[in-house]
């Protein structure tokens, strides 16, 4: 029994010895596998950079960020832009449609009403009215599409010719087929001279429309004007001056329509007003 218990106590041990030596190899082996993996760098842990590779790296996302900025201001910057020629556009339209008739593109009467509030006193005005002859009878004849197309014609002329003579002047629709030029300190040869210019043309252009259905009258027809002139005298506010001008059209068309009636004038006008007689009417003569 002693030799056995010996022989079981050996046993032991050298099973202890073989474990312990078996082991001991795979735990070296561990630890090599674990400093060999943790010299070698990972996407999850990467080789840290020195210092001048990181400066360089932070200069560059800042000069990248700094273009993005750049960029984004410049698109910021011109979108504010449209924006505001945008709005300076839509401004003008309403300004525009505020002073301008729509149809012949002319000053309206409330620009005229508003312009002979702040006139300056110190310049001599001269008013001429210019209305259709006849006007009535083109829009019942011919349909108001066609009545249209000659006050378009009117105030095209009007303007064009005020704007050849290179005179100081303004041109209003002050209603209906009425026109109104005011002239600035303008020397009357030029206005007798701008006026005949409106009336001959007129006078000389051929309007083409058809009749509308039961109505009768040429395909082709004229279209006159009438036209009353003031010219301002001392102390007279522009208001009696437009009164003035505005009863000479009047007085035109009782006297033969496609005429110009001038109101009371000095001498001076009146010796340039000769070269113009054959189409003039002189209301008042002076004394």
């Amino acid at each position: 029994s002693a030799t056995s218990e010996n022989n079981s106590n050996q046993n032991v041990q050298e099973k202890k010895q073989s474990t312990q030596e078996n082991s001991q190899p795979i735990t070296e082996v561990n630890q090599e596998q674990n400093q060999e993996e943790s010299s070698q760098p990972s996407e999850q842990n990467p080789e840290p950079k020195n210092h001048l590779e990181l400066v360089a790296q932070k200069a560059a996302e800042q000069v990248i960020e700094k273009m993005f900025e750049t960029t984004k201001l410049k698109e910021e910057n011109e979108k504010f832009k449209e924006e505001n020629e945008k709005i300076k556009v839509d401004n003008e339209r309403l300004l525009d449609k505020s002073i301008k008739c729509d149809l012949t593109r002319l000053y309206n009467k409330n620009k005229f009403m508003e312009d002979e509030k702040t006139h300056c006193e110190l310049y001599c005005s001269t008013i001429a009215f210019v209305d259709g002859d006849k006007f009535k009878n083109v829009n019942d004849t011919y349909g108001h599409e066609a009545g249209d197309k000659v006050l378009m014609k009117l105030g095209d002329t009007l303007f064009s010719k005020v704007r050849a003579a290179n005179v100081k002047a303004d041109v209003y629709r002050f209603g209906g087929e009425e026109i109104i030029i005011w002239f600035h300190d303008t020397d009357p040869l030029k206005v007798f001279t701008v006026l005949e210019d409106i009336r001959a043309e007129m006078e000389d252009f051929y309007f083409v429309f058809e009749p509308m259905e039961g109505k009768d009258g040429p395909s082709n027809f004229h279209v006159t004007v009438s036209i009353g002139v003031a010219f301002q005298l001392v102390n007279e506010s522009l208001l009696d001056l437009r009164k003035r001008a505005d009863a000479e059209v009047y007085n035109a068309k009782t006297l033969g329509r496609n005429r110009i009636s001038i109101s009371e004038i000095n001498k001076a006008e009146k010796k340039v007003f000769s070269k113009f007689r054959d189409n003039f009417l002189i209301s008042t003569f002076p004394a």
